[in-house]
């Protein structure tokens, strides 16, 4: 009975352990216990404290908002091992499936504090790990405005988070998730700095997480790996490095340094673009001192990242007994710059060091490779297969010719279907041995063999219908010729396309050529439809009584697929893969028969009409519009954003607000400022009766439905039937959204 009564109380506080949540918002509510939302605990003032106290198996839900810490420098968010923080809640959710996130998250971790005009008194670091096992996490948070400035360790180091696995058997492994890391500075580290020296560990896990726009004053703008004697092997997986800086290693920098140090960075689906340093302005690979380092990139794209000296996409060193061999499979190379040598990747190796570089089914175009020839230097050794480097590379199935990418201008690296890239990698690869997906998680071996370069070409029919008739009036059991007629515009040919009529009733099936009828329901096949060609489908259907009848077919199915069109998804959605046609019986008695639609997609819910404006205010509306709302990744659109004044009086101090969801990022556009995902235009005066226009362009980054929110955010003049800055949700005509699909 003792042992039952021990097993009990095990389970009793393991179900505990497993459920202690406290909420938190920046104010608090209530008895402010963190018991419940409505009584949250005060962020502003004890989530630190909290912090400290909490044991592991402990969650953390904070609603949105920004949360300080005090003016202490040294004052920081630290996460102890085991305990789980997740932002981005509203603040009323009961699970953490209820939490719906947005890109970036509404809730700011921040390290600003005391003069908001000047960095040199922000908090050392926001984010502490310290010895934190991989049940640690960090999920759905900004993280900004810390600045590791002062002279000596750890405070010269990870503005933004500061993972500390340092020391003889220690390890600290947290999981960073759904995270922003931007505008942090540091000596080494300014975004993040995973700390091994002196025989720790310091691996950490990042997914889905941004680093943009942190600074170090030395080395690793965006993340600083640091293997002293120790063990550095952070995991990467989706994760994008944009605009940050350093002297050495502009986005991401890992040293292995000194007696057995190693250094086995993985990165996967990662993203390096228009980070800036004198070397390694996108990657850096450093080994020194008897250390070693092998990372692994795999579907990885660098691009646009420019170094004053050497190394604009990477730089890979090794000196004194050292060995760094970078491994990189389906990964792009393009358009980086160098003020010296290696714009693409950079090598330097002493001459009692090894370096081998390697690359697989990876595209390397309007770069070069190069490597240090000075004094005790010697070439690395490449081990280049059936990759495309331009200027030409010795190995198995190498290529040197323009891989003929969309645009690359625009930052867009898949490839065009004519591309030499396709179905030429290397045919002993799998999707276990590469990845099953590719850059934009799209399948990675879509006809029996994987392409080169990140994006896996994924073949598009782009298909379209017409449904004619030979008389739009008839007479009763008299039979109508029908001529449904399928359309590729390409690029790829179409296979195994099906379609179907779900006849009206009342009006039956008499005959036809190629088709098949079962009951009420007309179909038929088109095995290979070639781009630019059509193929037409005749058949008689006859009005059974008097009245009009609407027909509607739709493509049920195809192989490939198509950018702006979902094939069986019903006939009331307006896409180009259905239509309808109209006819009534001479003696038209107005009983209407329409075609079932049974499968139909459910659509957005209309918007019921504004109030009439008030002609004695200023009355301000919104709308927006999108130049292509089926855009490929890479691409960038227009938004055109419209403020019009319907009322008699002049609108002043105008400005509008445009939220862009995950997977779009803001490029240009006069008049706005960015803050994360929202983007504030400026808009002035609207003069009565007359409209202002604001176009806004962002870049198109990954393959998803978006819808993009924007709404009047100021006003000096009262409006009669909406309010400024309100919110997206309220049905207001100063709110305006659009929709895209990314194929």
């Amino acid at each position: 009975m003792n042992a039952c009564f021990s097993c009990l109380l095990v389970f009793l506080s393991v179900s505990v352990y497993s459920q202690s949540i406290i909420y938190v918002t920046p104010t608090g509510a209530g008895n402010q216990s963190g018991s419940s939302w409505t009584n949250a605990l005060p962020g502003n003032s004890q989530l630190r404290s909290k912090l400290l106290s909490a044991s592991a198996g402990t969650q953390l839900w904070l609603s949105g908002g920004q949360y300080s810490l005090g003016s202490s420098r040294t004052e920081t968010f630290a996460i102890p091992s085991g305990v789980q923080v997740y932002g981005g809640f509203i603040g009323n959710e009961t699970a953490l499936s209820d939490r719906l996130l947005s890109s970036p998250s509404s809730t700011t971790l921040t390290g600003e504090t005391g003069d908001p005009t000047s960095i040199t008194d922000n908090n050392y670091h926001v984010i502490t790990f310290t010895n934190a096992s991989s049940d640690t996490r960090l999920d759905g948070v900004v993280i900004t405005g810390g600045n590791s400035n002062a002279g000596t360790s750890p405070h010269d180091s990870g503005g933004g988070i500061y993972n500390n696995g340092s020391g003889t058997g220690n390890k600290s492994r947290p999981i960073l998730k759904n995270c922003l890391i931007t505008a942090n500075t540091a000596v080494n580290g300014g975004g993040l700095y995973n700390d091994a020296h002196d025989g720790g560990e310091s691996s950490s896990t990042c997914i889905n997480c941004i680093f943009q726009e942190n600074s170090a004053s030395f080395s690793g703008g965006g993340v600083y790996n640091y293997g002293y004697r120790g063990l550095c092997s952070p995991i990467l997986t989706g994760c994008v490095f944009r605009r940050n800086r350093a002297v050495l290693g502009g986005g991401f920098l890992s040293n292995a340094t000194f007696n057995a140090g190693i250094n086995n960075p993985v990165l996967t689906n990662c993203v390096f673009e228009e980070n800036t340093a004198s070397s390694g302005a996108g990657l850096v690979f450093a080994s020194g001192f008897y250390a070693f380092l092998n990372p692994t990139l795999t579907n990885c794209l660098i691009d646009h990242n420019q170094a004053s000296g050497s190394g604009g996409g990477m730089q890979v060193s090794a000196t004194i007994g050292c060995s760094a061999n970078p491994t990189l499979t389906n990964c792009v190379l393009a358009d980086n710059s160098a003020g010296t040598a290696g714009s693409g990747i950079y090598s330097a190796c002493y001459s009692d060091s090894y370096i081998t570089i390697r690359l697989t089914n990876s595209l390397v175009w309007t770069n070069d490779v190069a490597h240090d020839t000075g004094s005790n230097r010697i070439a690395p050794t490449y081990a280049i297969t059936y990759s495309n480097v331009q200027g030409g590379f010795s190995g198995t199935g190498n290529t040197n010719v323009d891989p003929l990418f969309v645009d690359p201008a625009s930052y867009n690296y898949r490839v065009r279907p004519n591309s030499p890239a396709i179905n030429t990698g290397d045919p002993a690869s799998t999707t276990s041995t590469v990845s099953a997906t590719d850059l934009a998680n799209e399948p990675r071996i879509v006809n029996g063999r994987i392409d080169r370069g990140a994006y896996e070409y994924i073949p598009m029919a782009d298909l379209r219908m017409t449904l004619a008739v030979g008389t739009r009036a008839t007479a009763v059991k008299q039979p109508i010729e029908y001529k449904l007629t399928i359309t590729n515009d390409g690029p790829d040919p179409a296979t195994n396309v099906t379609w179907n009529n779900r006849l009206p009733p009342s009006l039956s099936f008499v005959g036809g050529k190629d088709v098949s009828n079962s009951f009420t329901l007309v179909y038929g096949t088109v095995a290979s439809l070639e781009p630019g060609k059509s193929t037409t489908f005749s058949y008689q259907l006859q009005p059974e009584q008097p009245g009009r009848y609407s027909n509607a077919s739709q493509i049920t199915n195809s192989d490939q697929r198509d950018p702006d069109s979902q094939p069986d998804s019903g006939t009331g959605d307006g896409q180009d893969d259905a239509a309808q046609t109209d006819v009534r019986t001479t003696d038209d008695n107005g009983t209407v028969y329409a075609s079932p639609n049974p499968n139909q997609v459910p659509l957005p819910s209309v918007v019921s009409n504004q109030p009439a404006p008030d002609p004695t205010k200023a009355d301000l509306s919104l709308s927006i519009s999108l130049s292509n709302r089926t855009p490929l990744v890479g691409d960038v659109v227009a938004v055109i954003c419209q403020v019009s004044n319907a009322g008699g009086l002049a609108a002043t101090g105008v400005s509008l607000s445009l939220t862009l969801p995950a997977g779009l990022s803001f490029v240009s556009g006069s008049g706005f400022t960015q803050t994360g995902q929202a983007i504030v235009g400026t808009v002035g005066t609207v003069n009565a009766g007359t409209q202002a226009l604001l176009t806004a362009y962002v870049r198109i980054n990954l393959r998803n439905a978006a819808l993009l929110f924007a709404e009047i955010l100021t006003s000096n003049q009262p409006d009669p039937d909406s309010q400024p800055g309100s919110g997206t949700t309220d049905g207001q005509d100063d709110m305006a959204t659009a929709d895209l699909r990314v194929p």
